[in-house]
């Protein structure tokens, strides 16, 4: 049985290049791996995870051609083991935008506890 990897292009920023140096193609695996088992999908904004004793911080995406390109950079080992999808991050702005209209139009109608109050001026 032959091992092959889905065409990668894996573009670590060049702090992380300096510390992975011949690591870097074992890392662009471990990247991939880490990223279909963290989020089941090919798109993730943002992933941290350990390799090697290096915390990377990752994104992905899947370009027109059909090739992945994972970007990655430092991570910060503070932080815990964080994954959020591309489609997570455009809901969020999603919501964020609407509610940034909504003040702007004045406010609106809330409800809180049963009773609907109005917002606004």
């Amino acid at each position: 049985m032959r091992r092959t990897l889905p065409p990668i292009l894996f573009l670590p920023t060049l702090e992380l290049r300096g510390i992975l140096g011949t690591k870097a193609r074992a890392a662009a695996a471990c990247a991939f791996r880490e990223i279909i088992l963290a989020a089941k999908v090919l798109e993730v904004e943002y992933l941290q995870f350990e390799f090697q004793g290096i915390t990377l911080a990752v994104r992905s995406r899947v370009r027109g051609d059909g090739r992945l390109v994972i970007e990655a950079g430092l991570g910060n080992p503070n932080l815990p083991r964080r994954c959020f999808t591309a489609d997570e991050a455009r809901q969020v702005a999603q919501r964020a935008a609407a509610a940034q209209r909504q003040e702007r139009r004045g406010g609106g109608w809330t409800s809180e506890r049963g009773r609907w109050t109005r917002q606004g001026p």
